[in-house]
């Protein structure tokens, strides 16, 4: 009698020892994500709205000069509930809020093939890859740039979604930066797209002003 109930109490033990250190190891991985986000934060002056280790990283502000909304969200629940990280960058001044432009799927594609067409900018290879809706004479001028072109591209292959729309330009990860490093590097080809979009819109300004 006494070796079962022996056993039972070894093994009950083992388990909580199991839960435990699961939950001291997500704990551990919840703090040093918020402390990443605090120390990219406070490095480039943007403000954190997620102050508690079990809360959503939540950063705004400027960086490099562009509006920044940086956040991770929540998708799905119970088994399928799995985190993203998200940037909207405000470039509304670039491009008119009605454009919307974003990767060109298959279905896009598959429906090319029976005669449908989007809005194009007449560069083959751009309106090959992307999908585009309520396209102005100035945007159209701004996507032939070969600058904003090789930006596009970069975030095209970088996010697993992106888009531009109502004046942000959005995108997504499924993976949540861990490290201020890495929030960098998460951010940077987007800052660069959009740097891009807003220089040749600034020239124009200037050029304008002056004559």
């Amino acid at each position: 009698m006494a070796k079962p109930l022996l056993a039972q109490i070894l093994f009950s033990l083992v388990f909580l020892g199991i839960i435990g250190l699961l939950l001291y190891v997500s704990w551990r991985a919840l703090r040093q994500r918020q402390r990443a986000w605090a120390t990219f934060a406070e490095r480039y002056g943007l403000t954190l709205h997620s102050t508690g280790v079990m809360s959503l990283p939540h950063v705004t502000g400027s960086y490099e000069g562009q509006q920044l909304d940086l956040k991770v969200e929540q998708r799905g629940s119970g088994k399928n509930r799995s985190y993203v990280t998200v940037l909207h960058l405000d470039v509304i001044n670039a491009v008119s809020q009605a454009l919307s432009l974003e990767r060109e799927g298959l279905g896009d594609k598959l429906l090319k093939l029976f005669g449908r067409k989007d809005e194009e900018i007449g560069d083959d290879d751009f309106d090959r890859h992307f999908d585009l809706k309520n396209l102005d004479p100035e945007s159209a001028t701004l996507l032939r740039q070969r600058e904003v072109q090789r930006h596009l591209f970069t975030v095209a292959k970088t996010y697993h979604h992106f888009d531009i729309r109502q004046g942000l330009l959005s995108v997504e990860k499924r993976t949540v930066p861990m490290s201020p490093e890495a929030l960098e590097s998460f951010v940077q080809p987007a800052i660069a797209l959009a740097q891009a979009l807003t220089s040749p819109n600034q020239d124009s300004s200037r050029r304008r002003a002056t004559s």
